[in-house]
């Protein structure tokens, strides 16, 4: 049962496009401090884009992302096993309210990169991380038929996207490395990021 907020959640949108010229070609990527993300909020942010955008962001461009944080709201699901998984004392599987707030979030942060576009470049970086991270189930993993295949039983390749502005100046990134940060116990009842940005 949530007790408080420990960190806020947050949002982060990021637009990628080519020139003005060709404005309808560009890529939506949002990471949202949330457990998972669900059909039914990518259905419910693409109805609400529309509206203001028409076509231009829609379910082929825009990707919604979640941190996989364990201390985030629970109850935005339409499908019935994580609403019974977060059912709680109250006997509350889903909540309207939980739902919109993520949807609304979501929604703001890509029309605030929206109204923020401004030329710039992409810069990829990419490289091996040894011992950053673990596997979580070293057991299960060497189940595996081809466990023996490979030299890491986890994958430590870092891939890094970074947005800058035309002049240089770093404006934000994008960050994919396989880690599963359960820094909390069960008993916490605050609402928090995924500790890791």
């Amino acid at each position: 049962m949530v007790q408080g907020i420990n960190d806020r959640l947050y949002s982060y949108a990021f637009i990628i496009g080519e020139a003005d010229k060709n404005a309808g070609k560009r890529v939506v990527y949002v990471s949202a401090d949330m457990g998972a993300m669900f059909t039914a909020v990518k259905l419910e942010v693409i109805k609400r884009l529309k509206a203001d955008y028409g076509d231009l962001y829609n379910d082929d461009n825009v990707m919604l992302t979640a941190t996989h944080t364990y201390v985030s709201n629970a109850g935005y699901s339409h499908q019935q096993l994580y609403q019974i998984a977060s059912t709680d004392d109250t006997l509350a599987g889903y909540s309207s309210q939980n739902f919109n707030a993520i949807v609304n979030g979501i929604v703001t942060s890509i029309k605030r990169a929206h109204a923020t576009l401004t030329p710039g470049t992409l810069s990829l970086a990419q490289g091996e991380l040894k011992g950053a991270t673990v596997n979580r189930s070293e057991f299960a993993y060497n189940n595996n038929k081809d466990a023996k295949d490979f030299d890491s039983n986890v994958n430590e390749t870092m891939t890094q996207l970074r947005l800058n502005n035309a002049d240089g100046t770093p404006v934000g990134l994008i960050n994919w490395f396989a880690l599963h940060p359960t820094s909390f116990s069960n008993k916490f009842g605050g609402v928090s990021e995924s500790m890791l940005r």
